[in-house]
């Protein structure tokens, strides 16, 4: 997740007293509520006395999920240990050949790996591989796929397709084009992780010492340390835990990174100092490693090989560039990802691990040109087995500029790689927490070489999409992408977007925080069955981004009342709130309003409420009022209001009922529009002193 944003202070404290006062100034008789209401003596949504047996779930004391590690038993068998046992040998000519599948399984992330041994003139060998008595071809190659020497043997490669069919297959071996030997292997995969309910999360992404260094404002308006602050709005909005920054290289001054110490320091004192706090309060704590993505010559300064591109000299000829990524080849930048992998499973603190930047980085990577040709079927240029990784790379950019297939082949084998790489740190690293993984959005990460079920496979629990950096156009396109990718494979994705007023363009004439939700929201829905989470990016740039001129308040509720959204569509939370922002009595130039809040229980569930009692507040007050509303299925309930400025006004509402999670909504309301007179649509005799109505 790129940082856009610099460090600088942007939060306008009068927008911040404005927006409290407008709270203050939602006259529900919030300011004479106890912030401790006592439950009511009544019940609601019935007049018997509550069912013992009823409502009694409680989010907080049910896990998201319950994590067993025998997860990551995985069924993509080695046929190399047991060689002897499944060689098939074949005489031809008095000369014996050997020949075998590296793995009797592969996921489908795997490049499929054919062995021959033996004295053979290769180039009469090829590999034809069949489906159910059907050739499949690799991805856009020809059927037959050819041998490459290395060392004593000789190698052919398969790849099918970003979704490979699961399923016994059998390869074989052709002299001459007619079939000598026949070997059979099969493609698994990896089935989701079982969640018991969503899991949603605030993150951070700091390479600074934001644990000492900032103090900034609690839901209450009141200035804390930011640890404080994190804890806070993740209780106040009901979140199930902290995603932070864990391990990033860059060439910041003073980070402290030397070929010694690749990893910034602040990132890991921050896990440290978070992941203590919250763990004391029962959270999901998680720290990241961003991996190949090392800034400001941060690959010089941990001594890492950078990732090679291509870009047209003064003469019109290609020449080799470097960017900010390190090579997927350096082995040195693996071994310190999979070491501090390792000491992130050792922490008691931390729950997840997760792992971001997993790909080549724009238009590099070229010096893997040599294995991408062979493993994909790329027909080589002639001398390709004397040519420099250089002058390999080179040809690669070339080719990559040109109409053609190989763009496209180039993207699924960076796919396979990025599997492929969170697979072997599982394995290297020993990691016993479950993984998750940042992908980028477009395209569900097609033309990024990231695949989610690829992942999945590889052993992840979850992937986070991120949703940003997209203008408006492109985020109607992702939508389109994802729900096409998501109606054949079931994956466990949570998306999240990016606290940035300059990202949240809007083609239907939302202001940015409108847009933050309408994206989170819209994002939820592209799988039929909705999206296991939503995690809001970022908590520091709430306070110290590109806000817009709009206040951390706005931001955060958005991006909780996109949460709230899910979790009633998922029915965890038994009611929605909705505001009608077009309808309401009174108007600015009679002082008052009142705003119509509706409370709409969801039929399946209202049993599972009887005897709960139903609190409204205002969002970002801790104080609140009880409400009785016996015998309904729904209540609109008549917010007062005293508008206090011109244009928008920002209203912003939460919903509790014990057991369950919050459920909060905003609106931006015009009082300007509304009709002439100011009328009290009354109160309920003996009731709340909040005016009610209900159907």
């Amino acid at each position: 997740m790129r940082k856009l944003w610099t460090k600088q202070v942007v939060l306008n404290i009068v927008i911040v007293i404005t927006v409290f006062i407008g709270f203050v100034l939602l006259d529900i008789n919030l300011s004479k509520a106890s912030p401790n209401p006592e439950p009511m003596t009544n019940t609601v949504l019935s007049d018997t006395q509550p069912n013992p047996q009823a409502g009694d779930y409680d989010y907080k004391n049910l896990a998201p999920f319950k994590w067993d590690v025998a997860y990551y038993l995985d069924k993509n068998i080695l046929n190399d240990r047991t060689n002897f046992e499944n060689v098939q040998v074949s005489s031809n000519e008095n000369k014996a050949l050997a020949f075998y599948s590296f793995r009797k399984a592969y996921y489908r992330f795997e490049v499929e790996t054919f062995i021959l041994k033996g004295k053979v003139d290769i180039k009469r060998m090829s590999v034809v591989v069949f489906k159910d008595g059907k050739a499949v071809k690799p991805y856009l190659a020809e059927a037959a796929v050819r041998f490459w020497k290395e060392g004593d043997s000789y190698i052919a490669y398969w790849f099918s397709d970003w979704k490979t069919p699961t399923g016994k297959y059998e390869a074989v071996l052709h002299c001459d084009g007619k079939p000598v030997l026949r070997k059979t292997f099969e493609v698994v995969s990896r089935p989701p992780y079982k969640f018991q309910r969503t899991m949603n999360f605030l993150t951070l992404e700091s390479n600074f010492p934001i644990y000492k260094t900032a103090t900034k404002f609690n839901h209450k308006g009141e200035k804390v340390k930011f640890t404080e602050l994190v804890s806070d709005w993740i209780e106040y909005g009901d979140l199930d835990g902290f995603l932070m920054l864990g391990g990033e290289t860059s060439g910041i001054v003073n980070n402290g990174v030397t070929p010694e110490k690749p990893w910034d320091k602040s990132p890991l004192k921050n896990v440290q100092e978070f992941g203590t706090v919250l763990k004391e309060k029962g959270k999901l704590v998680g720290a990241y490693i961003i991996c190949y993505f090392t800034p400001e010559n941060g690959f010089i300064k941990a001594g890492y090989k950078p990732a090679k591109g291509v870009q047209y000299g003064a003469n019109g000829q290609l020449t080799l560039k470097t960017w900010k990524f390190t090579s997927f080849k350096d082995e040195k930048r693996y071994k310190d990802i999979v070491d501090l992998a390792k000491q992130f499973n050792s922490l008691p603190y931390l729950d997840m691990i997760g792992f971001d930047f997993i790909r080549f980085g724009e238009n590099v990577g070229y010096e893997c040109a040599d294995e991408f040709v062979r493993q994909m079927n790329i027909v080589a240029p002639s001398g390709w087995q004397y040519m420099t990784e250089d002058q390999k790379a080179i040809w690669l950019g070339g080719m990559l500029k040109k109409k053609g297939n190989i763009k496209k082949q180039w993207w699924l084998w960076q796919a396979h790689k990025t599997a492929e790489f969170i697979y072997n740190v599982r394995h290297d690293a020993g990691i016993t927490k479950p993984i998750w993984t940042f992908t980028l959005g477009w395209n569900h990460g097609e033309e990024h070489g990231q695949d989610p079920a690829m992942l999945v496979d590889a052993g992840i629990i979850a992937d986070f999409p991120m949703l940003y950096e997209a203008t408006p156009q492109q985020f109607k396109e992702m939508q389109v992408s994802w729900k096409s990718y998501l109606a054949k494979e079931t994956i466990n994705y949570i998306p999240g977007n990016q606290i940035d007023a300059a990202l949240m363009k809007s083609l239907g004439g939302r202001n940015p925080i409108e847009e933050y939700y309408y994206r989170l929201t819209q994002a939820t829905e592209y799988a039929a069955y909705y999206s296991k989470g939503v995690f809001i990016h970022d908590i520091a740039r709430a306070f110290f981004g590109r806000t817009g001129g709009y206040s951390y308040v706005e931001w955060l509720n958005a991006g909780l009342s996109a949460v709230s959204f899910l979790r009633w569509k998922k029915n965890e939370i038994p009611y929605s709130l909705s505001v009608d922002k077009n309808s309401f009595p009174g108007s600015k130039a009679q002082g008052a309003a009142y705003v119509p809040v509706t409370v709409n229980f969801t039929p399946s569930k209202i049993d599972q409420v009887k005897g709960k009692t139903f609190y409204l507040a205002g969002a970002g007050i801790s104080c609140s009022q009880k409400f009785d509303i016996t015998g309904k299925t729904n209540v609109t309930l008549y917010v007062k209001v005293n508008p206090n400025q011109s244009g928008a006004h920002y209203f912003a509402v939460k919903g509790m009922i014990q057991g369950y999670p919050s459920y909060f909504t905003f609106r931006y309301l015009n009082f300007t529009s509304a009709p002439p007179a100011a009328v009290n649509p009354g109160k309920e005799k003996g009731k709340s002193s909040v005016p009610a109505k209900g159907k």
